[in-house]
């Protein structure tokens, strides 16, 4: 039984930010050159994320664009920007040896903690010495260093014989999880075909193969993986039914993976502790859950109908689970707990945005009772604040930075009155 001190501490940090906060902030453009006069618009530049911690909270941010400029970027792929807000500085990520940009597209960008390490997946075969498997790789940059490393790498950093993709990064960046169906990182486990979850420490260069079979000792099947901040916690979901035990739904779960036990957890339970329904979704249904900072939530959309009580509006819901107890949450309500009128998110398996202990959660949503298309809840104090108001703009999926200050996201709406484009644009509390 959770303390009152607990949710007294929850409820404060949620009440840190008001209605007002979001709304009274103001839009900066951060997909733009260090001189200004390049910019990404929303039709070219995607998938934000932020990092900073403490009076840098919020300051690092890094994006997928194909703009012209920004960087030093040619245009012609898809490459990963990393921007400093407070010096203006924008740089190319997915540069490779000789400082020439990546000859292939980039995608997936993952932010540590202090922004000063950027994981992402790419094509591109110019970004390390050797790269000769033709296939998407994990790479990891280092802002102090500007020096790119391989990450998806087998014994004795052999190239991988398939495709690596959806990197998640720890704090400090010295933990990277990520999907691959190569068979070769961990000799002698993969046992199938399927794409697996893989945990790899850079500090001593050894990975772990995560979604393993207890029994078997082979690889099962999973993906979206999402880390802790320390790097000893690891939510992703699965289809396998033989990852945990009492696994007998037939349906996907998300499971947690905890550094020193043995053992994965099946949290994608409904709040009584049953396994929940299939609600809406198809067999090939996608998720991507969100870990926090602290490791003790995890939040994730699904249309489940059972996760909470009084679910009847057949739509997609966002839901954050305590993995401690098991208390479950509804987050995509409007005010007075009533159901959302469309789905949050606006697409499937995109991934919530969550804070550090996990009071806040951001999703962009097509109810309009919410208040607005991109919205911050706060879990604890049942509060929905809009960041994006206007239901006529088209919003991408956001990320929000440690403590919930600032939340950036895509527009196609011209939000920053210094810049007529849309593109990539941090809002930040006001308080």
């Amino acid at each position: 039984m959770r303390s009152i001190k607990y949710h007294i501490a929850l409820i404060f940090a949620a009440s840190v930010l008001s209605t007002a906060a979001y709304s009274q902030a103001t839009n900066e453009l951060v997909s733009r050159s260090t001189d200004g006069k390049s910019v990404g618009t929303f039709y070219d530049s995607t998938a934000p994320v932020i990092g900073g911690t403490g009076e840098d909270e919020g300051r690092f941010v890094a994006f997928i664009s194909s703009a012209k400029g920004l960087g030093g970027s040619l245009g012609k792929y898809r490459q990963i920007i990393w921007r400093d807000r407070k010096t203006g500085e924008t740089r190319l990520v997915s540069r490779g040896m000789n400082g020439v940009e990546g000859n292939q597209n980039s995608f997936a960008p993952a932010i540590s903690a202090d922004g000063m390490a950027i994981a992402y997946e790419s094509y591109a075969t110019n970004l390390v010495p050797i790269d000769t498997n033709g296939v998407r790789d994990i790479f990891v940059w280092n802002a102090k260093t500007g020096t790119t490393t391989a990450v998806s790498t087998g014994p004795g950093e052999i190239e991988t014989n398939s495709e690596s993709f959806e990197p998640t990064i720890s704090g400090n960046g010295r933990f990277i999880a990520y999907t691959s169906g190569a068979s070769n990182i961990t000799p002698g486990v993969e046992g199938t075909s399927t794409v697996n979850v893989y945990l790899k420490d850079m500090l001593s260069g050894s990975t772990k193969l995560i979604t393993i079979d207890p029994k078997t000792k082979k690889g099962v099947g999973g993906s979206r993986p999402s880390i802790s901040e320390d790097g000893s916690k690891l939510a992703f979901y699965s289809f396998a039914s033989t990852l945990a035990e009492g696994d007998k739904n037939n349906l996907w779960d998300i499971f947690i993976y905890e550094a020193g036990n043995p053992k994965l957890r099946r949290i994608s339970l409904t709040q009584s502790g049953s396994d929940r329904d299939q609600g809406t979704e198809s067999s090939s249904r996608v998720v991507s859950p969100s870990i926090s900072g602290d490791g003790r939530r995890v939040a994730y959309a699904t249309t489940a109908a059972n996760m909470v009580g009084n679910d009847t509006n057949k739509l997609q819901d966002v839901f954050v689970t305590d993995t401690t107890g098991g208390n479950v949450v509804r987050a995509s309500t409007a005010a007075l707990g009533s159901q959302g009128d469309g789905d949050s998110p606006i697409g499937q398996g995109e991934k919530i945005a969550i804070t550090y202990n996990g009071s806040l959660v951001a999703f962009n949503t097509n109810a309009k009772n919410l208040g607005g298309n991109l919205v911050v809840r706060h879990v604890a104090a049942g509060e929905t604040i809009a960041v994006s108001r206007d239901l006529t703009s088209a919003v991408g999926t956001p990320a929000i930075s440690r403590t919930g200050k600032c939340v950036i996201y895509g527009s196609n709406k011209r939000l920053d009155p210094k810049f007529a484009s849309s593109g990539i644009f941090v809002t930040c509390t006001t308080k």
